[in-house]
């Protein structure tokens, strides 16, 4: 089933006005944070809330409660079968159909392929049934965030690209708005080579990646990819031509099943507007720590 892109933009223009309620999870007195915490590449567990520390817009805050996640996941998976990976096609197929052998019970996944269009369901080994060369990368990833999360459930996207876009048509304000209003982090895995390539100019530190900003050629597209998985709270993986993505999508589930849901009460801070999260781990050693960066109340 092909997915309406007009119909995706009209309803992130009307979804994400900045005057309506945001999708984050912040209720009139509380706001819960999922949060990864990672030492060595493995997931930190056993955490309590005196060795967690959160402070929104600057001003330290009180936690309430940490709990590790537990509610069934619901994994959106986005397959880029533009141009750039067309090569890698059949693998890409094998390992989509490999993709349920990853969840536990009670979890539910849904593919969705993306090249010049978008499409609900498995990669086609059909070329007639792709759309022309090229890619709407940050579209389908819009697309994908906008989708409301079921009460009793997580929902994460993971989206297997080769980090290109050439025909998304969201401007830059509508992707930044969404990325910072969405629930689901975003893990991205990059795959294919990595030549000379066009990039798009990013929208800001805090921002989404502006694709109708002037483009320039760079020899790594990483960069905008890393800021989508940074301002939603997911990771970057990189996948080198010939590996499976099962790897690092095993890795990306394994992560989110284990992450702390910190629950506060903001303080000291206004009720409206962007607050900018930080979260770190007070117990002593190194840690990877993955947020999101902020989010929204009205």
């Amino acid at each position: 089933m092909k997915l309406a892109l007009a119909s995706f933009i009209t309803l992130a223009l009307v979804a994400q006005d900045p005057q309506q309620e945001p999708t984050f999870r912040a209720a009139t007195d509380a706001v819960l944070v999922d949060v990864g915490v990672q030492s060595g590449r493995r997931p930190v567990p056993g955490l309590s809330k005196a060795e967690l520390a959160v402070a929104d817009n600057g001003v330290s805050q009180t936690i309430d409660d940490v709990t590790v996640a537990s509610d069934p996941v619901d994994l959106e998976l986005l397959v880029d079968t533009g141009g750039e990976l067309r090569t890698m096609g059949p693998m890409i197929e094998r390992d989509v159909a490999s993709v349920r052998s990853l969840l536990v019970q009670g979890d539910r996944s849904a593919v969705v392929t993306f090249d010049s269009q978008i499409r609900a369901g498995r990669p086609s080994a059909d070329p007639a049934s792709r759309g022309e060369r090229g890619t709407v990368l940050f579209d389908a990833i819009a697309a994908a965030l906008m989708q409301q999360e079921e009460p009793g459930r997580r929902r994460v996207v993971v989206v297997v690209t080769a980090g290109l876009d050439t025909h998304s048509l969201l401007p830059a304000t509508i992707q930044r708005a969404i990325l910072q209003r969405s629930q689901p982090p975003v893990f991205l895995i990059a795959a294919g080579q990595r030549p000379t390539v066009v990039v798009y100019g990013m929208s800001g530190a805090s921002g989404a990646p502006n694709v109708n900003a002037e483009a320039s050629l760079a020899a790594d597209y990483r960069p905008a990819l890393r800021e989508v998985a940074d301002v939603t709270g997911g990771r970057l993986f990189d996948l080198q031509e010939g590996e499976s993505f099962l790897t690092p999508l095993r890795d990306a589930l394994a992560e989110f099943r284990t992450r702390y849901i910190l629950h506060y009460r903001p303080t000291g801070v206004a009720k409206s507007g962007w607050h900018e999260l930080a979260v770190k781990v007070t117990r002593p050693g190194s840690f990877d720590v993955r947020a999101r960066r902020g989010y929204w109340r009205d």
